[in-house]
């Protein structure tokens, strides 16, 4: 019988499921016979200092190798068969394995054979083995020391094989008990109310009783669209009640499990169960999986927090159009809540299942990895499996599949059945509606085929080292699901069912009948651009809520098996401690809340993955996720239909399987150590977009040490509260800049070569290990770590990493000596935290760039009632270029501008000499720093007047854009008040987020003298209804560090600054001229559009108008800056958000001017030099002159005016 067509040739016929109850026992006695006698014969034939590989080791991978898919064929009847008879004697050959191989890896005399032959090589006695070879040794001998030959006393190990073998019984046994669940709850008619009739046709009809009633089991493809559809709380707290109270019966054989895991563990010498497990994985030690852990929580705590939020106000709203109330979320209500949120945000219909029939989906999917991997997936036919009389497949709806590789030679990669089974949930179709999969399920599909293709395509040498460790193991599957959420393949897999074929037409108009629709368009045969665009946006409004249940798993999972005793386990109530984790960690509450008690669900006990193969080890869903980010990121990103991309991660991962470390097989793939940043990115863990120069006046703080100094030079001030993905990796267009080479022609060929000689005179300048050259680590990071991707895009011909004063002066020097010989190789930027957004700030291409930044420790501290900020780490902005622009913060009310709390600059000239500037010694150099941007030198040094300041009242509040006219009359009220509170800030910004989809206002609010309850300067903001406030009472420190953990940059950025007179009018002009051109670029894939207004009243710039260079002396009343922040992720949409912004900014000016609201000064931390912001001339004539002249004064050559391109120029006349 040739099921695989004449085209083709299998050398080995796939397995048979022909098996009966009796012959399973009888077969797995047989492979047990076996392996005992082959072990027996080497113990009897080799000596233990005889042992080596090939008389020891490969006897037993060649049992392994024969044995290795029988077994699993044997057990695999367990959980599939259709047959009880067969699934118990199934089970109960696992238990005979199960026992068979602890008492054959507890074998003391096999031990001491192979830990000699790993000995022999620890010692190179002999001739070394190969890679592979060495690595299944290693692993061999551990499994030995896991299973007991590591105690040294006989008793104990006798007392550790018995409670081993009772650990796997008990695991079966639950495993037993889940399989067999037949739970589930009766609903009645009027409890069915929002649940898919498509569901409610497949319910059992009661009888008796129950004859008004419809049994709905607990199994996820029924109660998972009862939950989520249900409109009846009542209904949905009883079948989420029911789930979680479902398996009784495991509540005893958890607690025992998890008891005889710990007492095993300890057996072996390790501290607990935890401790064991992660020893020979890739995280190694618990603590390193409790990081983890803690990092990922911690990130996603604001937004899990904020999530609860909106789906309350959405059970609230609900609740008030029903004439109800409702004032807290339960666990019963997620689903359901969610799904409301998707179909009025995303506009996602709920009959989007209509176009992923299984079927169909499924041969589009395999249709996609032939594409990428270059195989071919034949459908084994139907007349095939009639011959082989259903002993091909275990049960009639299996689908056979054969897999060849069309690279080349047709080679046979085995077939589904025979190396890797897909057992999936669905319910069945029937003749009058087809299997439908939701959205969920699909993704579903896409990760359990991504475990098959990993399965089918791994090429080892021994069997045994197939598979991979077991935190490992979802990272494939995880990057394949991703391909699902690229908008082009949501498309190609799309295909409405109603155009599969006539029947199914017929099939999908009977629905609609049922609807008294009666004449029905006909569906597109493909989803359209606008929903596939949603649904791709949907899979981040899920993101939280996965990795949410993902964390609370890992966390409970880690707790369980790594008590802090002995004793405190024994005491630990397993059930209590489930529901209060999923409590503390989702924000969540079940049960407990209605009087239920800790104990009203016992959900640990249907917990599978905790009793298979996971204990201590679900954290890897969580890393899975983080390396399959990585993966995707790296490699499919940008080029997910690429065969080389596909082909290339075939042969590197997939093809590697488990002969090697896991963490070299990352590695060797990406090019790097895995992050978390892509994964951070893809889940959206939303930053606030600080403004560019918003720091606390930094060294006005009081109580300052050298730390808090350090710490307090990171942004704290939130102008743009938007939704920005945090660590969005520049790596990809890092790599385009890097490729695009110097063409071959004589003039650039020139630049090259000076660009060469430029680094190298540098280096002999500076020192060869501060000039950092393209292509090294230091180089690539200074670039990753600017701001905006337009920066990071800049090549420059080095970067000098100076260490102190001196260098920066040899650097200055050599750079003025080089211009002497002309051309663009010796120009230079300088940079400080390399925040400002437009290209060439503090970046330039193919000039030099002095990081001031990052390289030696900064040298901030404080003396007496004074602070000094020096070059150094620090975060993602520095003081530096926050001073030179002026600078505003929560403390400019009360103390002024930032650079007016100076008392001294150090400054290396363009000469080089290193010099100090104050109110006496070159008093006019010390005043035009304040303001005058990098005309004049590098600020090195830059000493502070401090005060002391508690604890800070601050938070934002966000609400609708339903309520902008309140916030704009509130807002001209705070900065027009007769009597203004010089200890309150505020920063009031209307935010466009296309990750959420519709416009929102933040008011921003800071008060910095104690105060108990809301201050009174904030009462009228506080009004406003809001849909989420962040208020509370904190250290300046502990809110910088928060701030500074969550900015960060990586996108692509754009900032514009207007001045405007403090009226209503004004305000309400600039804001309608935003609302009506944000929606030009509301689909621009992660644009942020946001209009931030900053009050800027008397008290603030008239406080030391004389003595800085700002030009404000003449004004009078409340000013407000505007700044128009804007971030998006691709370079194609680059022209239409310039275009869109430029116009707006136009626009409000105009609007402005003509209401008599504009003024000229443009505020240098926000301002646009790209877009032609002339920021000096916007001081005035007076302030012009003054700067003209000090420029005269201390760079005579023009140094910093022309060549160093960056930072806002005094006018050359």
């Amino acid at each position: 019988m040739d099921l695989l067509g004449d085209q083709h040739f299998a050398a080995q016929q796939p397995p048979l499921f022909d098996a009966t109850p009796s012959s399973l026992k009888e077969d797995a006695e047989e492979l047990i016979a076996e392996t005992i006698a082959a072990w027996d014969s080497i113990v009897s034939q080799i000596q233990t200092e005889n042992a080596t590989f090939q008389n020891t080791i490969s006897p037993i991978i060649q049992d392994e190798n024969v044995k290795s898919q029988k077994q699993r064929v044997l057990t695999f009847y367990s959980s599939t068969s259709p047959s009880k008879d067969l699934r118990d004697a199934s089970t109960a050959v696992g238990r005979l394995f199960n026992d068979a191989e602890i008492e054959l890896y507890s074998r003391q005399d096999m031990f001491e054979r192979v830990d000699q032959v790993l000995q022999q090589q620890d010692k190179q006695v002999v001739a070394s083995l190969d890679e592979e070879s060495l690595y299944y040794i290693q692993k061999l001998h551990r499994r030995f020391h896991q299973n007991g030959c590591g105690i040294a006393e006989e008793g104990q190990r006798v007392t550790f094989k018995t409670k081993m073998k009772r650990l796997g019984h008990l695991v079966q046994q639950c495993n037993k008990n889940l399989n067999e669940d037949k739970s589930g709850v009766w609903l009645g008619l009027d409890e069915l109310d929002g649940i898919p009739q498509s569901l409610i046709s497949r319910l059992k009809q009661g009888d008796g009783e129950n004859s008004d009633h419809l049994w709905l089991p607990t199994k996820v493809p029924f109660s998972s669209p009862a939950i989520t559809n249900a409109k009846s709380e009542a209904t949905r707290k009883r079948i989420y009640c029911a789930i979680q109270n479902r398996m009784e019966m495991n509540v005893p054989l958890f607690r025992e499990i998890v008891l005889l895991r710990d007492e095993t563990a300890r057996l072996l010498g390790y501290a607990d169960h935890a401790t064991l497990k992660t020893a020979d994985k890739m995280m190694q030690t618990p603590q390193a999986v409790e990081a983890l852990l803690s990092e990922i929580r911690t990130a996603v705590a604001p937004l899990a927090a904020q999530d609860v939020e909106e789906l309350l106000e959405i059970k609230r709203n609900e609740a008030e159009s029903r004439g109800t109330t409702a004032d807290e979320l339960y666990f019963w209500d997620l689903a359901y809540y969610s799904a409301r949120r998707g179909e009025a945000e995303k506009k996602i219909s709920s009959s989007i299942s209509e176009y992923f029939e299984l079927n169909t989906t499924l041969a589009k999917l395999l249709s996609i990895i032939e594409h990428l991997f270059g195989t071919r997936f034949r459908r084994v036919n139907a007349a095939g499996r009639d011959e082989a009389a259903g002993s091909l497949i275990w049960h009639k709806d299996v689908q056979m599949y054969s897999v060849w590789n069309v690279d080349g030679p047709k080679e046979f990669l085995g077939l589904f059945l025979a190396s890797s089974a897909l057992v999936m949930n669905y319910v069945r179709p029937t003749d009058t509606r087809p299997t439908l999969l939701s959205l969920d399920e699909v993704r579903k599909l896409f990760h359990e085929i991504g475990h098959l293709l990993h399965s089918q395509w791994t090429q080892t040498k021994y069997a045994a080292l197939h598979h991979v460790d077991r935190d490992f193991v979802e990272a494939p599957s995880m990057m394949l699901e991703q391909f699902f959420w690229v908008e082009q393949h949501i498309k190609d897999v799309s295909f409405h069912y109603s155009h599969i074929d006539s029947k199914m037409k017929d099939m999908w108009k009977a629905t609609l009948v049922d609807q008294d629709d009666t004449n029905p368009p006909e569906k597109p045969a493909q989803l359209s651009d606008d929903v596939v665009f949603n649904l791709a946006r949907a899979n981040q409004s899920k993101a939280i809520q996965g990795q949410l249940k993902e964390v609370f798993f890992a966390t409970y999972d880690m707790l369980v098996h790594k008590p802090a005793s002995r004793a405190a386990l024994e005491a630990l109530n397993l059930t209590e401690l489930f529901n209060k984790t999923r409590s503390d960690v989702y924000k969540v509450r079940g049960g407990e809340a209605l009087g239920g008690g800790w104990e009203w669900g016992h959900g640990q006990t249907v917990f599978r993955n905790i009793l298979n193969r996971y204990d201590a080890g679900y954290y890897s869903y969580l890393l899975g996720r983080v390396f399959a980010m990585d993966i995707f990121d790296t490699g499919f990103k940008e080029k997910t239909p690429s065969r080389e991309a596909g082909r290339r991660y075939r042969d590197m991962v997939y093809r590697v399987g488990g002969r090697q470390a896991e963490m070299k097989t990352m590695t060797d793939y990406l090019g790097h150590e895995p992050s978390t940043h892509p994964y951070l990115a893809w889940l959206q863990v939303f930053a606030c977009v600080v403004p560019r120069d918003m720091v606390p006046n930094t060294a006005q703080i009081g109580s300052i040490t050298t730390e808090t100094i350090v710490g307090l030079l990171s942004p704290v001030r939130m102008a743009v509260w938007g939704l920005l993905p945090i660590k969005w990796r520049m790596t990809r267009e890092l790599s385009a800049c890097k490729q695009r080479c110097l063409q071959e022609d004589g003039h650039l060929v020139a630049l090259e070569v000076r660009l060469v000689h430029s680094r190298h005179t540098l280096a002999a300048a500076v020192g060869e290990q501060r000039v950092a050259a393209p292509g090294s680590t230091a180089y690539d990071a200074a670039l990753r770590s600017y701001f905006s991707v337009q920066q990071a895009a800049m090549q420059p011909a080095c970067v000098v990493l100076p260490q102190s004063d001196e260098d920066v002066s040899a650097a200055v020097r050599c750079l003025a000596q080089l211009h002497q010989g002309g051309g663009e190789s010796c120009r230079f930027a300088v940079r400080s935290g390399g925040h400002t957004s437009w290209a060439g700030a503090s970046n330039i291409q193919h000039g030099a760039v002095i990081d001031l930044g990052r390289s030696a420790p900064s040298s901030s501290r404080r003396t007496s009632r004074r602070s000094r900020s020096g070059w150094g780490p620090r975060g993602a902005m520095w003081v530096g270029g926050l001073t030179l622009g002026g600078g505003l913060s929560y403390t400019s009310p009360r103390y002024g501008w930032t650079c007016d709390a100076v008392s001294q600059f150090q400054i290396v000239l363009a000469d080089g000499s290193v010099v100090a500037a104050d109110s006496k010694e070159r008093p006019s150099l010390f005043r035009a720093l304040k303001g005058g941007s990098n005309n004049f030198g590098i600020v090195t040094r830059i000493t502070f007047e401090t005060f002391r300041q508690g604890p800070v009242w601050s938070g934002t509040v966000y609400s609708l854009s339903s309520t902008a006219e309140a916030a704009i009359d509130n807002f001209v009220a705070f900065n027009s008040a007769t009597s203004y509170d010089e200890y309150a800030s505020v920063m009031t910004s209307f935010v466009y987020n296309q990750a959420r989809g519709l416009p929102v206002v933040a008011n921003l609010l800071q008060y910095t003298k104690e105060v108990t309850g809301t201050p009174a300067a904030f009462e009228g903001f506080m009004a406003v209804p809001n849909i989420y406030s962040s208020t509370s009472v904190a250290s300046t420190l502990a809110t910088t560090q928060a701030t500074a953990a969550l900015n960060s940059g990586g996108v692509r950025s754009l900032t514009y600054a207007v001045t405007l007179v403090s009226t209503k009018e004004v305000i309400q002009a600039a804001y309608e001229k935003w609302s009506t051109s944000y929606p030009a670029i509301k689909d621009v894939r992660n644009i942020i559009f946001s209009l931030v207004l900053e009050p800027l009243p008397p008290a603030i710039y008239q406080r030391h108008a004389t003595t800085n260079t700002l030009g404000l002396a003449d004004r009078a009343g409340a000013l407000v800056v505007a700044e128009l922040s804007v971030s998006w992720a691709d370079a194609g949409d680059d022209a239409l958000v310039s275009s869109t912004a430029r116009a707006l900014v136009d626009d409000i000016v105009a609007a402005a001017k003509s209401l008599g609201g504009f003024d000229p000064y443009i505020f240098a931390n926000y301002a646009n030099k790209d877009q032609a912001q002339d920021v000096i001339r916007s001081y005035g004539a007076e302030s012009v002159s003054f700067l003209m002249q000090v420029r005269h004064e201390v760079d005579p050559k023009g140094i910093f005016t022309h060549l160093v391109p960056g930072g806002y120029k005094i006018p050359e006349h």
